[in-house]
């Protein structure tokens, strides 16, 4: 069919603007004409004969072809504005579906962790947001060379605001700690002194100068001493060696002075929340609760142990005094542990500081009675036995009420999410599956975020394989061709190749049988492996399926070769999602076999290579395809950049507004974990409670001071 193939080349040569047209006229031409000349053929003339006789009856070349131009002018416009369009959009369409879909500040891995204190200081990603007024308040005066005078530039810019100077205090307090300090006591104690002038109703900087006295005053040495018995209980035992006793008096009057007024306030956690709001960008999401929580969780608290040691100190030096036959001296401060410990109980903000609190009564129980014996004075012995013993009482009890058995321990190790696994242990607070269930859900949306970036960089990954291919191609001098989709054939790649296994990943992980959802991360690994791998690779998978059986239509269509179907690679893709349901439905019934960390890895890796199998097979058999059907893969590849993008925007566009909704809703539904202020709601309502019901024994006990 040499002569026909010519002279249907000359007649659409015109075409050539738009291959799609061209192709399907160059079809009917040459239908036409083989027609003809197998009708001349069964007549019994030969072939070469009959093709120039079919030819010299249809026309005249020229004629023809102005004549197919004419007629399908408006066809190739409108299909080459579509070319056109597709061909320029296709780069930002990319670059946007990038930008939507792969949003790593929402990623439970992609944090910058701008919010994390090392050496108090804030680093924050995007400084230029911040003004120069909210950065020397977030990290200090930078250009100054120790972290002391750092942070008294920022109370020197506000010299009138006692949070800043409480904060350059407590800063310069420990420095003043460490062993290899260089700042002199007298420094210290000057400073304090310009404090107090400042803010003199704050017995604060009284105790951090009693501190600063007893450093060189005294030695503390604290031990724990075995008990006999077969529990492991111990004991504390102090022993204080006085180096300096004048020292030792001066600090005592100093702690005198502090115990006369109102209130104690460091406004440490204050400092840590004005910082989180400065840095965190208040939008009720995971990033913003987790930055809020690193940077509270980060603060220090310096002069927590050593106003501890204060109260192991006092009934020390009430014997001292006793013993020296200072009656009336040694009373005041075998009762002054009553208000120092009221003062310091009302001032404290975390559950530490609660704590603390009721750990200084703990070191006065035994030695108060004690030395009230040595002063001939059983009755207040008594009495004071009977105070400590109420005192004592409400951290006693609430340690009982916190300790967990071990079902509730099993309970929260599989079905507490990562935050409330690794703090909730240590606070001790008892707490419900009702609690547990929206940080754990928390964690998988934050998983699924992440699968949305994956899932994007694999569609990137395919689309840059796809332009390698087409660029080569080019410089080669062939050409790819782009089928431009009707709505019924547009609407069948959306509807196959993303609502439906959409559709399924919704099915499989939102149903609480198919899920495993109502078990951690950690608990869960063998089903989300599949869920997972079902996102990631399966929705791009029905993409190329639904992109390929159109190409093949339209290659028929124009009569581009194609190769025949594979009747078991089809069944085998058609049946992924079956067989992923069935394996979730398998693991879920056994799943007090699986649902122990990381047990299901196995199943989850063989069903892994399983499904990978599944989706890679197609790309194996297009890159062996005979050459014959080399122009049907050209075809392939160009036809499948667009849907490949438009996949990667309906993700953008539908799944991750869903998460990110949903991120915002069951943090606020979370009762468990997220406070406005940086603390666990939790850690905030124990430290509440137990700071209450200490404040409610303590009023009720006389000061005889």
């Amino acid at each position: 069919m040499k002569h026909i193939s010519e002279f249907v080349r000359q007649c659409t040569d015109a075409l050539s603007g738009d291959p799609e047209v061209q192709l399907e006229i160059e079809q009917e031409l040459r239908d036409h004409l083989e027609c003809r000349a197998a009708e001349e053929q069964s007549n019994g003339m030969s072939e070469e004969a009959s093709e120039k006789l079919a030819i010299k009856a249809f026309g005249d070349a020229p004629e023809i072809s102005e004549s197919l131009y004419d007629t399908n002018l408006y066809r190739m416009k409108l299909h080459a504005k579509i070319r056109l369009f597709i061909k320029i959009a296709a780069i930002p369409a990319l670059l946007v579906a990038l930008y939507f879909s792969f949003n790593y500040k929402n990623m439970i891995f992609g944090w910058n962790m701008d919010s994390i204190v090392t050496d108090e200081r804030f680093a924050f990603t995007h400084p230029d947001k911040l003004n120069n007024e909210q950065k020397l308040i977030v990290n200090g005066d930078t250009s100054k060379k120790n972290m002391v005078d750092q942070q008294k530039a920022i109370w020197e810019r506000w010299p009138d605001n006692k949070m800043y100077l409480a904060n350059y205090i407590t800063t310069l307090m420990r420095e003043f700690e460490k062993i290899d300090s260089k700042i002199t006591q007298e420094y210290v104690l000057k400073e304090l002194r310009k404090a107090e002038s400042i803010d003199p109703q704050n017995a604060f900087y009284n105790y951090l100068a009693t501190v600063v006295l007893l450093k060189n005053a005294v030695t503390l040495k604290t031990e724990r001493i075995r008990l006999p018995g077969k529990q492991k209980k111990f004991e504390e035992k102090n022993t204080i060696t006085v180096k300096n006793r004048s020292l030792l008096d001066c600090a005592m009057r100093e702690l005198k002075k502090g115990i006369r007024k109102p209130y104690c306030k460091a406004y440490t956690v204050k400092m840590a929340i004005l910082r989180a709001d400065i840095v965190c960008d208040a939008s009720n999401t995971l990033r913003d609760k987790i930055q809020r929580l690193t940077i509270t969780a980060s603060t220090v608290l310096p002069f927590l142990t050593p106003f501890r040691n204060i109260g192991r100190i006092l009934p020390c030096y009430a014997k001292l005094l006793a013993e020296a036959g200072h009656k009336k001296e040694a009373e005041f401060y075998l009762n002054v542990w009553k208000p120092y410990v009221r003062q310091l109980n009302k001032g404290s903000e975390t559950l530490i500081e609660a704590l603390v609190a009721n750990a200084i009564i703990g070191a006065q129980q035994k030695q108060i009675p004690k030395i009230y014996r040595m002063l001939k004075e059983p009755l207040e012995a008594q009495k004071a036995e009977e105070e400590l013993k109420k005192a004592t009482t409400v951290i006693a009890n609430w340690k009982k009420s916190i300790k967990w058995s071990s079902k509730e321990q099993t309970n929260l190790k599989r079905k507490g999410g990562i935050f409330a696994n690794l703090l909730l242990p240590a606070l001790g607070e008892k707490i419900t599956d009702e609690m547990l269930a929206p940080e754990r859900h928390i964690n998988y949306i934050m998983f699924e975020k992440i699968l949305v970036a994956a899932m994007s960089i694999v569609g990137f990954m395919i689309i840059v394989l796809m332009m390698i291919f087409m660029g080569w191609n080019y410089w080669k001098g062939k050409r790819s061709f782009i089928f431009v989709p009707s709505l019924w054939e547009f609407t069948k790649i959306i509807s196959w190749g993303i609502i439906v296994p959409l559709a399924v990943y919704y099915i499989i992980t939102r149903i609480s049988f198919l899920s495993g959802r109502e078990y951690n991360l950690f608990f869960n690994v063998g089903l989300i492996s599949i869920q997972s791998m079902w996102f990631v690779f399966g929705i791009p998978a029905a993409m190329v399926l639904m992109v390929s059986n159109f190409v093949r239509r339209r290659c028929r269509k124009t009569g581009i070769d194609v190769p025949p179907k594979s009747k078991w690679l089809t069944g085998i893709l058609l049946a992924s999602p079956i067989i992923a349901i069935f394996i979730t439905c398998y693991l879920n019934l056994i799943a007090e076999e699986i649902f122990t960390p990381f047990n299901s890895a196995k199943p989850a890796i063989t069903n892994i290579i399983m499904i990978l199998i599944i989706i890679i097979s197609p790309l194996f058999r297009l890159m062996f395809m005979k050459r014959e059907f080399f122009r049907y893969k050209t075809a392939l590849y160009v036809n499948m950049i667009s849907p490949i993008i438009l996949m990667m925007l309906t993700i953008s566009v539908i799944v991750r507004p869903y998460l990110d909704r949903e991120e915002i809703r069951l943090i606020k539904a979370d009762k468990c974990m997220f406070s406005e202020n940086g603390f666990t709601i939790i850690e905030k309502q124990a430290a509440e409670k137990l700071k209450n019901q200490l404040d409610q024994v303590l009023n009720k006990l006389p000061d005889k001071i």
